[in-house]
């Protein structure tokens, strides 16, 4: 079966172990479920793939594409992954890389070809491909494509927050990666699985058309104008998270996609390490920091607090990148709001000389600085 082209078929819960599948096309198919155990993978085109839940267990997938490829909890148990290409890529904490073999990776999908090769000029330690792409137990990523429906995620959450609190879900961010939109949902109840999670959310949201009478009149809050102002909330809180609301949103839709300093990208609403294995979200980032130079009543454990979330979430665990983050946020916030850029240009140097930490006042007066020599 090599070379075989498979584009856009369903091959839900088929049996494809030991198959020869070297430069095949699985570009779009509806592979979730399938057994791939043993599966000779290599150079194959997995893009747009559905390969949720699949079995990859010892497969060799040296070189293949899997570019916006959906893996939840799909297991790639001493599988092959070396040269794999994983641009916009979206897993889950139930995906499995027990003993994965990976020398090295490409990031980005360029002109037909993988680049951004990573690590640049050495191969994965053992057991450091799979800490990277680690996924945090209580998140649940939910994928989905082409047109995306604020009103209908809203409602979805806004329905299963209030109709069934024992989920208790929150909305973690949105992000979009070329023509899929991921949502990030965390789940504190961990005595429910991440499948059930994804399939009670996904029924609702494709119920979307619900309209705001029917949900008051099946809803455990009667009060018409209560309703109305949760299910606002609800959406504004999309909209928010997913980049498409308001001058400060809007300045992060541009932003999508690009560098943040040196060791640092945006895709959508989420600042993400170069190597992958951290992430916030911009807002909440932003607000930490804007927290800290604006309110200086109990900086030295707010800023204790920010460094402590940057090293544990893996965005920044060195002095060195936690500097630069902090740089790249100020500047940001500075572009986007006038207010805070006066206001630092105004104060800054007596905040910096109020900051304990040697790292942190070098990343404020280094924006200051970059700040007085644009005005």
């Amino acid at each position: 079966m090599r070379g075989f082209d498979f584009t856009c078929a369903s091959l839900t819960g088929a049996n494809l172990g030991k198959t020869d599948l070297r430069d095949s096309y699985l570009v779009q198919s509806q592979a979730a479920g399938v057994t791939f155990e043993f599966t000779d993978l290599r150079n194959a085109w997995l893009i747009d793939a559905n390969l949720t839940e699949a079995n990859f267990y010892r497969a060799d997938l040296r070189d293949c594409i899997l570019v916006r490829a959906q893996a939840a909890r799909a297991d790639f148990t001493g599988a092959d992954l070396t040269g794999v290409c994983i641009e916009d890529w979206s897993i889950s904490s139930k995906t499995q890389f027990t003993n994965v073999r990976c020398d090295y990776i490409y990031r980005k999908y360029q002109n037909g070809k993988p680049s951004d090769r990573y690590p640049i000029n050495r191969n994965f330690e053992p057991g450091e491909f799979a800490s990277l792409f680690a996924e945090p137990e209580d998140v649940v990523e939910l994928v989905f494509k082409g047109d995306f429906n604020i009103s209908a995620l809203s409602f979805a959450l806004y329905k299963l927050q209030t109709d069934a609190p024992e989920l208790n879900l929150e909305l973690r961010g949105v992000e979009q990666r070329e023509k899929l939109w991921v949502a990030k949902i965390k789940s504190t109840n961990h005595s429910l699985n991440e499948r059930l999670i994804e399939e009670r959310l996904t029924s609702v949201y494709q119920a979307g058309n619900t309209t705001v009478e029917e949900t008051i009149k099946n809803s455990i809050y009667r009060d018409y104008e209560e309703t109305k102002q949760r299910l606002t909330e609800s959406e504004l809180l999309v909209r928010q998270l997913a980049g498409i609301s308001g001058s400060q949103a809007e300045a992060l839709k541009e932003l999508s996609k690009r560098s943040f300093g040196n060791n640092f990208f945006i895709s959508g609403s989420t600042i993400t390490n170069l190597a992958g294995s951290g992430q916030i979200e911009y807002r909440e980032a932003a607000n930490s920091i804007r927290s800290l130079v604006t309110n200086r009543v109990d900086s030295d454990s707010n800023l204790q607090r920010l460094l402590n979330q940057l090293a544990n979430q893996n965005v920044a665990t060195s002095a060195a990148t936690q500097s630069e983050l902090i740089q790249q946020v100020l500047l940001t916030e500075a572009k986007q709001d006038h207010e805070f850029r006066k206001f630092l240009l105004e104060q800054g140097q007596q905040i910096v000389n109020s900051l304990p930490n040697e790292e942190v006042t070098i990343a404020l007066q280094s924006a200051i600085d970059t700040l007085q020599s644009s005005s």
